[in-house]
């Protein structure tokens, strides 16, 4: 075929913007010959390129229509399908294909007994196999996928049958054995096209734009160069030196050629350590070894000095003539460094403790940005980091959070489906059933997706039912005995879903009974709260379903099949949030796309449910790309190499030492990373660690008015000083060679923030740069610095109630003396602290694990023995276990065990004053002001009989005291039998019935103060020092050590009492005094208690 000649045209130039507006020029241009609708083909790097360029074109010319994006990978897939035979027998190995075949023949134990695999073998060894293959499938198949690149000529060797004795090249051969490859592809297309004097190729577009697409491989260029002879090719190259710079040699070079070079250097020294990657691409390109540019123009335009005079653009207008700096220049007229002058602020440092510090310090720099420059516009700001996912939380926290003037718009990109769907969460979840424990928490969780809450029929309401009645039917996890016996635990029914359903239905069924057969009822269904149990059966029958139907190995098509109905079974057909319908119809592509790869390695042998879902789980994991880019507000994303967008604010966060740039991998399975740094490297060999500080330099040259970088550089414990990123402390080292005092302005560039955002440093009159938009902070940081005083008091007292309360039943009071603080809180000013949910537990009672469980099993235990001096173990702990009151198993027995001996004593003294059943008695005490309700239980011919499954203590007390004097009050002068855990039985006698009725109108009265007013009383802790009075002790050390328990519970740690109490905590450092007003206000409040349920209120003890 006759040669065809070449016409690709060059433009190369620093600015984007500036080449953006010669591309726009050219696409106006018509094609002769061209059909007007046909598009243009424009060849990008990446996808964000693709939403920048056509936001540029439609600004220059009102629209960017008609426009064909391409990658370079997807134009060399379009240049060999329309050049090179096609068989309907051949597949061709791309990555994904490529990665199950890796995976068939590293699972083939006999494939891998061959004595070349023995390195394999070892690494296979151990663990599980199955999956351990598919992770080292993977990196294999990006190691291959380089070799495609980079070192086309090893693999044609290897399927001529080279290196018998190497096992990359026999697993290579078995792996694509029946499959084409792109290296033998690209071998033949440049055998026919990759020469300048070759035939045009077929099938390309007449006119290509290639944009940007910069470090592509040798073999790549070639393609698109060969574009040329099919029509006309743009390659756009954007380049942040102008001219030649491909003779750049690192400092290692320099050093082996010439070590006295190193001490004369007059190189940039941004351009000598980050410019090595883009170095190879300029040597490649301008070299004509792999392309032949027919005409070539040069657009370098350097940042106006007038202006633009800021250190960002002194620094960059030596980058692009390629100068060292003014110290290595030896200039003489340098300035001092000034911190505040506006030209300084072009390039700033900022040194955080943490990610959110980061952020906040971030959004208050911007803010300053922008108010400083009304024609700065959010969307001119870029924000970038390695790692998005680790400060998109405090991302959406402080500008999610900003309001009025402070709010700056603001999108997230780069972000995976798995990291913002809930239903894309809730899929992968579902995926690992086969392993889930299936816990309480668990299962509620999966409900309330919203998703799968809509399928089975849920609300908000029916979740608060659900808690209340798993808790108390004891589910805790496990679907039923068999489950936990598959989970290597014992084959034991209680406290799992089966076990709490069967409680729950049958207690429906027959309301209160005893057990039926082994069952213990509970009666807490009503009326319509059947359809939330239905709601839920439906879920948890789904869920138990598909934990078996996801277990196993399968083909791809039966996985597909599966997971399909899936979806159908436990998600909506349509669910009522958009996002929601978008993701699961992109779920449902997703579980295609799978069969369809496993299709195209021509695999049919089954796959484990392991690597299924360890497929599932990458793919959910990787970047979306449907995600907003250039949306109208701050951009936040990942450094991603290639993207050279041009922001007039270019901020990197997360510029930690060791983070970035990152490291090349061993070169145990890459020989790429092998030979970076030997002689064996090749022009072009990619290394990630150039490619990040190539990264670097390009962000750095795209910036217009600002580059902005910040790091952790103190240690949020300790305040030790922690390096920044190796680029990051070049940038700061170049930049203070721009001023007189260098070593000065070094430490003057870098910004070092306090750990906490109120800081005086953030509102002072110190270092501008460290000040805050954030006025909420300010009464913080005014209170550290004014005169050291006591808290003031939390509230000041309510109105006094109206008189028309006559009425209070005894739970009322009982109540409120049981916990003043927070019987305030909810009464008086109608406060909460404990509206939070309680964490439903996940696992079996074990022995005295919860202090109100084992009170509520002595309880119950204790009426057992009231009504039998030895009842069968056995059979009382069946019905405990049945009612889901006692630990399974040896636990179970021992604490039994314990309680029954603990409460003989007290149970024998119940038999002997009790006389039949007791009796209860409903009462109205007419107090004067007030009529007091209740009951009195257990009244017999004997007296009164009191039980208390709590030792004698304050709070457990004041019930049975309260009824003692209710007792009295009524004109009982019969005994009070009363018995308590742990304590020998007592006999009371009455106090007299004016005495007790005094006592319970002083109970009242204080009920009703603590409904205006904190009243400083605790149960526990006044009777310590009730007692001690009583005894003629203080009791303060005391009592301290039960406010303020380091074994168990202390009464003044609660939310309740130290947001009541504030400035009036009677044991609070600033005012532990025993003689103060507030250590005397609780112990007044104390003695009047007491006394008043003791019968003789005002009295001393």
């Amino acid at each position: 075929m006759p040669s065809a000649p070449s016409d690709f045209r060059l433009y190369h130039g620093n600015d984007l913007d500036v080449l953006a507006g010669i591309l726009a020029a050219e696409l106006a241009r018509p094609v002769p010959g061209r059909a007007l609708l046909d598009p243009d083909t424009i060849v990008i790097p990446q996808p964000a390129m693709r939403r920048w360029l056509q936001k540029t074109l439609a600004e220059r010319h009102g629209i960017a229509a008609n426009l064909e994006f391409l990658t370079p990978g997807e134009l060399v897939a379009r240049a060999l399908d329309a050049n090179l035979p096609q068989t309907d027998d051949l597949a061709v190995a791309d990555a994904a294909t490529l990665r199950w075949r890796l995976w068939a023949v590293l699972d083939d134990a006999s494939a891998m007994a061959a004595p070349v695999f023995a390195p394999l073998r070892a690494v296979l060894a151990g663990g599980d196999r199955r999956l351990t293959a598919w992770t080292l499938a993977g990196e294999l198949a990006g190691v291959f996928e380089k070799y495609q690149a980079w070192r086309r000529a090893w693999l044609m060797r290897w399927d001529a049958g080279a290196d018998r004795d190497d096992w990359q090249a026999e697993l290579w051969r078995r792996a694509t054995r029946g499959l084409g490859h792109r290296a033998a592809r690209l071998q033949a297309y440049l055998a026919r096209f990759g020469d300048e004097d070759s035939p045009a190729p077929a099938g390309l577009p007449p006119r290509v734009f290639a944009f940007a697409c910069q470090n592509v491989s040798p073999d790549v260029l070639r393609v698109i160069a060969s574009t040329a002879r099919a029509g006309s090719l743009h390659f756009f190259f954007v380049s942040p030196v102008a001219g030649w710079w491909g003779d750049l040699r690192g400092a290692r070079e320099r050093l082996r050629d010439d070590a006295d070079a190193v001490f004369a250097d007059r190189e940039n020294p941004l351009l000598r350590a980050n410019g090595a990657a883009s170095r190879d691409f300029v040597q490649l390109l301008f070299s004509y070894e792999a392309a032949h540019p027919s005409w070539e123009q040069a657009i370098y335009v350097p940042p106006d000095a007038s202006d633009r005079p800021g250190l960002l653009h002194e620094l960059q207008r030596d980058l692009l003539a390629r100068r060292p700096t003014p110290t290595r220049r030896g200039d003489v007229q340098r300035p001092v460094f000034d911190p505040l002058a506006a030209g300084q602020r072009s390039l700033q440092f900022h040194n955080c403790h943490t990610r959110l510090r980061e952020v906040q310090v971030l959004h208050d720099q911007l803010r300053a940005l922008l108010d400083a420059d009304p024609g700065l516009q959010p969307r001119d700001i870029a924000v970038l980091t390695p790692d998005i996912d680790a400060y998109a939380p405090a991302i959406a926290a402080v500008f999610g959070g900003a309001e009025g003037t402070l709010a700056i718009p603001y999108a997230i990109g780069d972000r995976s489906v798995l990291a913002t769907q809930a239903l894309a969460e809730a899929f992968a979840t579902l995926l690992a059933l086969p392993d889930a424990r299936f816990t309480a928490t668990e299962i509620l969780e999966w409900l309330a997706v919203p998703a799968i809450a809509q399928r089975f029929g849920l609300d908000g309401a029916d979740f608060d039912r659900l808690r209340d009645w798993l808790h108390a039917a004891g589910a805790r996890w496990g679907l039923n005995a068999a489950h936990r016996l598959a989970l290597d635990a014992p084959e034991d029914a209680a406290y799992t879903w089966a076990w709490a359903i069967d409680r729950l239905l049958l207690g429906h069924a027959v309301g209160e009974a005893d057990t039926v057969a082994g069952v213990a009822p509970l009666p807490v269904l009503e009326g319509g709260a059947v359809a939330t149990l239905d709601s839920l059966l439906q879920g948890l029958r789904a869920f138990a379903r598909w934990q078996r139907q996801l277990q196993g190995d399968h083909r791809a098509g039966d996985w597909q099949t599966r997971l399909s109905q899936m979806l159908l079974d436990i998600f909506p057909e349509r669910p009522a949030a958009p996002a929601d319908q978008r993701t699961l119809e992109w779920l449902r592509g997703l579980i295609s796309t799978f069969a369809a790869q496993v299709q195209a390695a021509q695999l049919d042998a089954p796959i484990p449910a392991p690597v299924m879902r360890a497929w599932f789980q990458s793919a959910l994991a990787a970047d979306d790309t449907r995600q907003p880019w250039l949306s109208g507000g701050v951009t936040f994303g990942k450094m991603v190499p290639m993207r050279l967008i041009p922001f007039r604010v270019i901020c990197l966060l997360g510029m930690n030492d060791g983070e970035f740039p990152r490291r090349d991998p061993a070169g145990s399975l890459n020989r790429l990373a092998a030979v970076l740094g030997t002689a064996q490297r090749q022009h072009g060999d990619r290394s990630i660690r150039d490619d990040d500080r190539s990264l670097f330099l390009q962000l750095f040259a795209a910036a217009g008015d600002v580059f902005y970088v910040s790091y952790l550089g103190q240690d949020p414990r300790s305040g030790e000083a922690l390096p920044p990123s190796v680029v990051v402390a070049e940038l700061a080292d170049a930049a203070s060679e721009y001023f007189a005092d260098a070593a000065n302005a070094r430490r003057e560039l870098i910004v070092d923030h306090p750990l906490q955002p109120f800081s005086p440093a953030a509102f002072g009159q110190g270092d501008a740069r460290r000040l805050s938009y954030r006025a909420n902070w300010r009464p913080s940081v005014d209170a550290t610095t004014a005169t050291l005083t006591d808290l003031p008091a939390f509230a000041a007292p309510l109105p006094a109630l109206a008189a028309t309360t006559t009425e209070l039943t005894r739970d009322d009071i009982v109540r409120t003396l049981k916990h003043p603080p927070r019987a305030y809180l909810r009464q008086g000013l109608g406060l909460r602290l404990d509206a939070s949910e309680e964490a439903l537990p996940d696992a079996e009672p074990l022995g005295e694990d919860d202090g109100r469980r084992t009170q509520a099993l002595a309880q119950r235990v204790f009426t057992e023995l009231a009504r039998d001096a030895a009842p069968d173990a056995d059979r009382l702990r069946a019905r405990l276990l049945a009612e889901g009151r006692l630990a399974p198993g040896a636990d179970g027995e021992v604490e039994l065990k314990q309680i029954l001996a603990e409460l003989a004593p007290a149970a024998a003294a119940w038999r002997g004053w009790a006389q039949g059943p007791g009796r209860v008695r409903t009462y109205a005490l007419d107090l004067g002001d007030t009529i007091l309700r209740g009951e009195l239980a257990d009244i017999h011919d004997t007296g009164l009989l009191q039980f208390s499954a709590s030792r004698a203590q304050g709070h457990s007390l004041l019930g049975l005291q309260f009824d003692a004097l209710v007792w009295a009050a009524l004109g009982e002068t019969r005994p009070i039998h009363r018995m308590m855990r742990g304590g020998e039985p007592e006999e009371l006698s009455p106090v007299p019935a004016a005495a007790a009725i005094a006592g319970l109108r002083a109970l009242v009265a204080l009920h009703r103060l603590a409904q205006t007013q904190v009243l400083p009383f605790m149960p526990r802790t006044a009777h310590v020092l009730y007692e001690a009075a009583r005894a003629g002790r203080d009791g303060w050390s005391q009592a301290k050590e039960q406010w303020l328990s380091r074994q168990g519970y202390g009464e003044g740690e609660s939310d309740a009492v130290r947001l009541a109490l504030r400035g009036r905590d009677p044991f609070d450092d600033a005012l532990d005094d025993p003689s103060g007003a507030a250590a005397e206000a609780f112990r007044r409040a104390a003695l009047e208690v007491f006394a008043a349920l003791a019968g003789d209120p005002g009295a001393p003890p």
